[in-house]
């Protein structure tokens, strides 16, 4: 089989895997794609949140850190 065969074949069954899904089947599929309890719901949420927290916290971290630097207090660099 030549490539653009693959590849044509690979789109085609792509295309049907998405076709007609209600959204309880799409509730479905999310419940069944969670692996191994790793990537449970909870924890997703979990490490978004922490993730949100870490972001505001070095923004906060880098504005104190140029305030200082402006005044003088602390060298550039």
């Amino acid at each position: 089989m030549a490539q653009g065969e693959v590849r044509l074949s690979i789109v085609y069954y792509d295309h049907k895997q998405q076709v007609g899904r209600t959204p309880e089947g799409l509730q479905r599929i999310s419940e069944a794609n969670i692996k191994h309890g790793r990537q449970t719901k909870d924890k997703l949420a979990a490490q978004r949140h922490a993730a949100k927290v870490g972001r505001r916290v070095l923004g906060q971290l880098k504005r104190l850190e140029k305030q200082l630097e402006d005044a003088g207090l602390m060298p550039d660099g």
